[in-house]
């Protein structure tokens, strides 16, 4: 058993990320998450183009999301039947796939099979990872073009050195297809595949070189044509960088546009170096704090990239291990002019672990070794880093994003957890008091009349203005025949305004 495991482990990376994220899924599920994405949503846009497209009509006016991406969301509706929980279903099946090519990438990099398979784990272990991979955003789906791009071009190499030219050719050929797929999910990707070619060209592998050139090439150009056609706008993604300028700029000139957001490079340096996970619209923290498993997934992405520099300096003279730098590097840079938000950083997480596993079995080797200077060095090094990029999340979060969650905690009956976080919240400095009101509101409309009072007087004790919430007490106390008590709320209402 333990050596079929062994000689299996691919497929154990494979059912470890399809299991945890279904699970994920299936309490989810469970608590009222993971419903339609509301109007507004880069979610909302990609779905409703995708199932419009799954139904034959193509977008009337300029698309300016993942055409890659949406043609694979468009196939899932089609098998799905436009259900929505099996279509993140299926995407997670896809998505499974990543710490597998991660754990290949990683044999060719010679990092040895236990590093590679932590190095699949490494994304197994990434909530941010897992909970794109349920969402209809195309990071996940990235994160898996970017990962198999660099496995196919190490194995061009690979095959090549064996003396196998024509399979050699067709993995870089493959390599250029999964660089076309991660420039048609995101346009910045054109800085980081560019240097593929080079790369191979380098090695002397002029044909592997051309091959991926002509692969890449090839769907990018049919996109451009079909715009020009379809738009009358002959680039990838139609009014796309304009777009982008202003987005990002302001309302100002492009150049203004341009200056601002090269002068907030530095800013989001820190952003993607820290361990905080910057949300846009779908919230790691808010997720974790309603699903227990998430919880698990602890990886920080700030320990990820520190093991990844420690790995690529210790390996430096693995050309696998440079390959991979090279790629996730050029990404993060290329990363820089945006902001952070974390499903940006989600694309080169396989590679940083990759690069993680290496550094872990180096250190790994130190100790069995004996190097224990060394090793006291470098993970010295490696903590004072964590310390400097590591952020509490609490006090970043915004009001808005906590209350929701003390909304849905109030929704699901989950009482007590929800009097614990607003107080929490309070603690924090955060405004808890329209989470308190709601609390009191679902209390009374399950005619839990006594639970409700209770409650108002602690906050009311607490100086919370709770005025609202006794008189919607007393309205519900009238409504239910308790007119006594109807009575005593709204004296306790009235004594308050008195107050006030």
């Amino acid at each position: 058993m333990r050596k079929s495991i062994h000689r299996h482990l691919g497929a154990v990376l494979y059912l470890v990320m399809f299991v945890s994220g279904a699970y994920v899924l299936y309490c989810g599920y469970g608590q009222h998450l993971f419903g339609r994405p509301q109007p507004g949503m880069d979610q909302y846009s990609i779905l409703e183009c995708a199932q419009n497209l799954a139904a034959g009509r193509l977008p009337t006016e300029h698309y300016r999301y993942s055409y890659s991406y949406t043609v694979f969301l468009t196939l899932a509706a089609i098998v799905a039947g436009g259900r929505l929980w099996l279509m993140r279903l299926l995407q997670l099946a896809v998505a499974s796939l990543i710490p597998v090519v991660t754990y290949r990438t990683a044999r060719l990099c010679r990092t040895g099979k236990t590093a590679a398979f932590l190095a699949g784990l490494f994304c197994c272990a990434s909530a941010p990872l897992v909970l794109i991979g349920l969402d209809f955003l195309r990071a996940a789906f990235l994160a898996l073009a970017f990962v198999a791009m660099a496995y196919f071009l190490l194995a061009s190499e690979f095959r090549r050195g064996r003396g196998e030219a024509g399979k050699a050719r067709f993995s870089a050929a493959a390599a250029g297809l999964c660089a076309a797929l991660c420039v048609l999910g995101r346009e910045n990707f054109l800085a980081v595949v560019c240097w593929a070619p080079v790369l191979l060209w380098l090695a002397r592998d002029r044909r592997g070189a051309a091959a991926f050139c002509g692969a890449l090439a090839l769907p990018l150009a049919v996109v451009i044509l079909f715009n020009g056609i379809r738009y009358q706008s002959f680039q990838l993604v139609p009014g796309n960088v304009g777009n982008i300028l202003g987005f990002y700029g302001g309302e100002a000139g492009e150049v203004s546009n341009l200056r601002i957001v090269l002068f907030s490079v530095p800013g989001h340096l820190l952003d993607m170096a820290s361990s905080y996970e910057l949300e846009n619209s779908l919230s790691v923290y808010a997720h974790r704090e309603l699903i227990p498993p998430l919880k698990m997934l602890i990886l920080p992405f700030n320990l990820l990239w520190i093991l990844g520099a420690a790995g690529t300096f210790l390996n430096r003279k693995e050309r696998g291990i440079r390959w991979c730098a090279a790629f996730a590097g050029s990404y993060i840079a290329s990363m820089l002019f945006f902001t952070v938000f974390y499903r940006f950083r989600v694309p080169v997480i396989p590679l940083l672990g990759v690069l993680a596993a290496a550094g872990a079995r180096e250190f790994g080797a130190m100790w069995r070794e004996r190097r224990r200077r060394k090793l006291a060095a470098w993970t010295a090094a490696a903590a004072a880093l964590f310390a400097l990029t590591w952020v509490s999340p609490d006090p970043r979060r915004s009001a808005a994003e906590r209350t929701q969650v003390a909304y849905i905690m109030i929704f699901n009956r989950r009482i007590a957890e929800a009097k614990e976080y607003l107080d929490d919240m309070t603690r924090c400095g955060q405004d808890s008091r329209s989470g308190r009101l709601v609390l009191v509101q679902q209390l009374a409309d399950d005619r839990r009349f006594a639970e409700a009072e209770e409650y108002l007087e602690e906050i009311t004790r607490k100086g919370f203005d709770v005025r609202t919430g006794w008189y919607y007490l007393a309205k519900c106390l009238h409504d239910a025949g308790d007119i006594s008590g109807a009575d005593r709320a709204i004296s306790r209402l009235k004594a308050l305004s008195k107050q006030r």
